[in-house]
């Protein structure tokens, strides 16, 4: 349910309020049968008859909206008191909570949020009972903590604190652990509950004497006057302030497998400002290095940990221990590599190297490398000058420091001729041409380590910038846009589009429409200069200087197909935008009116489809030619997990496809491309019936995907269009998985044998694994059962080779016997459950058909056709079967393959005709009793 809640309502909730109830020790105050409503709070309050009794509540039943419509507990006579509960109990069911006051008084509320009401939604209405009880008794204190009171050296950072229960009294049920600086715990707050005898605890500041007290409680009641313990960090190790940095004497300096853990968390962001904000808060480490002249450095941090940030400061204020001034910094989340590179350094000042981490994970490991360089690096802007009445541009190269070098060589990668400076000042490249990206070298002449480079890129607007110079677009005669033109944004400027931001360049493009009718203009993306740049499309009637914004999308931010509802020789404007005014997109552009409908559109032209195949398809010009009802759901396919044949079906225009199977196969479609819908329907055009829909049960979110088993030959119609009206092109892909498992592929779907006499003929092609985890039967499996007579003996089996068998009381998994062996001794009229597979070796045989007998004392032989003459047909059966037999069948019971009766019949008669043409298809058990016997015979209905 969409939430928004308006001040207004939750102003004008009001309350329902109960009268107090005195509630009657040794008795049950049971409250029920009300239901809340959105604008009222529902109170009830609660005393007990006796001043020295507490009372009990525990709900029996209600519910409420999970999330917004809280169920609140108060410990003592109105809402002012403490809060037992506030919450929602299981998603809303407030079934099972109980709590108990501490105290002879209770208050209960259920607070809605003012958008639902348990009426209008169906909740349970509230029921609950309130009786007295005993208050809990006080517990003692708790002994002996760990570490023991007054430890010093603690290290900070995770700390485990643990004591022992109390010698006497009652077992807590938890512990209330109170921390603070003052030793006699004035300023102590609740650190937390505990319902061990041990807390974590987060421990921060070197030298620091931290007081902490455990109270056991027993219910709501606390012990009292425990004692306060205390413990005392370690003090700081040097490297964990600026007063005390690790000292860094000569370079190059190395330090491996380094880490800011236990240095503790001294420096914030607020300390100094280095263009960072969460950086400094984590554990900090400080190193700190004096040069003796002027001299260029390189810093470098290898295998870091995760948000590791490196800083270079100067000046600590030791009194403050913060700096004063930033050279750099040098942050990522991902781990691996920091550096901060050519930073002069003064001779005779100390600089600290700090490095960090955000809060979480609040420390880093590390390799730091400091090293001298040999040079310092010139620095250089790069400026470009247009020249677009020549379509082209120059480029200022200012040198403002030369760095350590007497001169420097400037050269660009367009073939210039290099320039050599001694002296700071500009130097001019070019010309280029518009839009060339000119990429720039700075080398040192006297140490080519110190080298720096630049870019620059210019374009000169293109000529259809304003929208008196837009361009003429041809209009496409197909949706293949064989007239597409390709443009850029590159240079353009940023001119207001009639209300759409101007903080993007845009060029103009204009058609002129033939007849009156849908024209399709779209713009496809090929390359954008900056990530996350985007295209956007426009489109306006009107004159230039009077345009007004048209198509089936006015926003500013479409990327999508615009549709144009034309007037015949009409003009008509179209804005192309990139989302950045520093950022360029290049782009095709293509108009075409109306398309006829694709030749699959109605259900007599579908297209085939077969068995592997993905075929490509689109819906923009489909009609809905088919008056069906919308197919959605449907029973989902044994190789398919549950998540599919799922949504709200709305029948928008599509395509259709056509799969003719062979049966015995289940069968998954998937289509994508946008926001689809799919149906399967089976029979044919003009008399179709559901088979399974979906909407959205694809990869991707919007994607959707079908599954379902095919027992018999079929010819199914796929049908793909968009949910509401959308349209557009997709993909649909067919695959199958075949052959099916057997009906007996579960004991609990085990064929019966009622007839032993017989041979039995079965497969285990397409079966599963089954659940018995015994060695018996190693390979796929089927399940067979079978009733000892009135007076039980031995069975035997006898089966073809290459399968194993094995015989249990249960579908539990329970075994009679060995493995491969039949019964001896079986007790009468007992039922037994006989799992059969292969053997799993490939030398003697794989799964496929197989025969098996029983024979023994404890079976008898049924004559039910012999002496009933029963005969039925035909089977596979479309719409009738028909019984026959010598003596009047009694009745005839239908049941499905999950065991559910589908039909019952009481014909009396000899011949019996039975109406199948309702039930869907599938397999079905048909048991049909013939004066007081019974046979039971499976039916393939298509």
């Amino acid at each position: 349910m969409k939430k928004i809640t308006l001040l207004l309502m939750l102003l004008t909730i009001s309350l329902t309020a109960f009268a107090q109830t005195t509630v009657t020790c040794g008795s049950t105050t049971n409250q029920s049968g009300d239901c809340y409503t959105s604008s009222v709070n529902l109170d009830y309050s609660y005393m007990s008859s006796d001043s020295a009794q507490v009372l009990t509540i525990t709900v029996n039943a209600g519910e409420v909206e999970s999330g917004w419509d809280e169920f609140i507990v108060y410990d003592g006579e109105d809402a002012t008191a403490t809060e037992l509960y506030n919450g929602y109990g299981t998603s809303g069911d407030l079934t099972g909570l109980t709590f108990t006051t501490s105290g002879p008084n209770l208050f209960v509320r259920i607070q809605p949020d003012g958008s639902a009401d348990c009426g209008t939604e169906g909740y349970a209405t509230l029921d609950f009972d309130v009786v007295c009880a005993t208050p809990p008794s006080a517990p003692d204190c708790a002994t002996n903590p760990t570490p023991v009171d007054g430890a010093t050296n603690q290290p900070i950072g995770t700390t485990t604190l643990t004591w022992d229960t109390p010698l006497s009294g009652p077992s807590p049920t938890s512990y209330d652990l109170f921390s603070g600086q003052m030793s006699d715990g004035s300023d102590f707050g609740l650190v937390g509950n505990y319902v061990t005898n041990t807390a974590n605890v987060t421990v921060s500041g070197f030298e620091a004497t931290i007081y902490y007290q455990v109270v056991p409680k027993n219910g709501n009641v606390s012990a009292m006057g425990c004692p306060i313990w205390s413990l005392t960090t370690i003090p700081a190790p040097t490297g964990a302030l600026c007063s005390d940095p690790i000292v860094v004497s000569s370079l190059p300096y190395n330090q491996t497998g380094a880490t800011t853990e236990g240095f503790g968390d001294d420096y914030t962001s607020t300390n100094v400002s280095c263009s960072t904000s969460s950086y400094l808060n984590g554990d900090d480490i400080v190193y700190a290095y004096t040069p003796v002249a002027d001299i260029n450095v390189d810093v470098t941090l290898e295998n870091t940990g995760t948000w590791a940030g490196l800083f270079i400061f100067s000046g600590c204020e030791n009194a403050n221990e913060v700096f004063t001034e930033c050279f750099g910094n040098s942050t990522s989340s991902a781990a691996g590599s920091r550096a901060i590179e050519a930073v002069d350094l003064t001779g005779g000042t100390t600089y600290y190297i700090v490095i960090s981490t955000f809060a979480s994970p609040q420390s880093t490991p590390f390799d730091l490398s400091i090293t001298e360089n040999t040079c310092s690096d010139a620095t250089a802007t790069f400026t470009a000058v247009e020249d677009c009445a020549n379509t082209q541009f120059t480029v200022d190269v200012d040198i403002t420091d030369l760095g350590s070098a007497t001169s420097v060589t400037i050269s660009d990668d367009q073939g210039s001729s290099t320039q050599q400076v001694s002296n700071t000042g500009i130097v001019s490249f070019g010309p280029y041409a518009s839009a060339t990206n000119v990429n720039f070298t700075v080398i040192n002449d006297q140490d080519a380590t110190c080298e720096i480079s630049g870019s620059v890129v210019f374009g000169c607007p293109p000529p259809n910038d304003a929208c008196v110079d837009a361009e003429i677009l041809t209009l496409s005669d197909t949706t293949s846009c064989n007239n597409l033109l390709s443009g850029t944004t590159q240079g353009a400027s940023t001119d207001a589009a009639n209300g759409c931001s101007t903080s993007g360049r845009d060029v103009w493009y204009r058609f002129t429409s033939a007849d009156a009718g849908d024209y399709f203009a779209s713009v496809t993306e090929t390359f954008e200069s900056l990530s996350s740049t985007s295209t956007y499309i426009t489109a306006y009637s009107g004159s230039c200087g009077a345009l007004t914004q048209i198509g089936s999308s006015t926003s500013c931010f479409n990327t999508g197909t615009l549709i144009i509802d034309a007037a015949a020789n009409t003009t008509y404007y179209l804005n192309i935008r990139s989302s950045s005014s520093s950022g360029y997109t290049e782009f095709d552009i293509c108009v075409f009116g109306e398309q006829p409908p694709p030749p699959n559109d109605a259900c007599a032209a579908a297209i085939n489809i077969d068995n592997g195949d993905v075929l490509n398809g689109n819906s923009t010009f489909a009609t809905n030619v088919e008056d069906l009802t919308p197919c959605s759901g449907g029973d989902i396919g044994s190789s398919c997990a549950s998540g599919v044949n799922d949504g709200t079906i709305d029948f928008g225009a599509g395509l259709w496809y056509l799969y003719n199977s062979s049966g015995n196969e289940s069968i998954t479609i998937q289509v994508g491309g946008f926001d689809t819908e799919v149906q399967v329907f089976e029979g044919t055009c003009g008399a179709l019936t559901c088979v399974a829909g979906d909407d959205d049960s694809g990869t991707g979110g919007n994607n959707s995907q079908v599954c379902f088993d095919a027992l018999v030959a079929a010819d199914y119609y796929i049908y793909v269009d968009g949910h509401n009206t959308n349209t557009g092109a997709f993909t649909i892909s067919l695959n199958t998985d075949s052959p099916l498992p057997p009906a007996n592929d579960d004991c609990d779907d085990a064929e019966n044998i009622p007839d032993t006499s017989v041979t039995v003929n079965g497969t285990n092609a397409g079966a599963t694994d089954s659940a018995p985890g015994d060695a018996c039967v190693t390979g796929n499996d089927v399940w067979y059962s079978f009733t000892t007579d009135a007076n039980g003996g031995d069975i035997t089996v006898t089966i073809d080779s290459g399968f194993e068998y094995a015989i249990y009381t249960d579908c539990a998994g329970t075994l009679a016997d060995a493995c491969n062996t039949g019964l001896t001794g079986a007790p009468a009229d007992t039922t037994y459950y006989l799992r059969i597979g292969d053997d799993g070796s490939p030398s003697t045989r794989a799964e496929g058909t197989f025969s098996f007998s029983l024979a023994g004392s404890a079976l008898s032989t049924s004559d039910f056709d012999t002496e009933t003459g029963f005969t039925y047909y035909p089977n596979p059966v479309k719409n009738t079967l028909t019984l026959n037999a010598q003596q009047n069948i009694d009745t005839v019971t239908m049941y499905n393959m999950l065991g559910q009766e589908v039909l019952r019949l009481s014909p009396n008669s000899v011949n019996v005709t039975v109406n199948m043409a309702n039930l869907s298809t599938g397999a079905y058990f048909a048991k049909v009793s013939i004066l007081g016997n019974t046979q039971t015979v499976r039916i393939i209905k298509q």
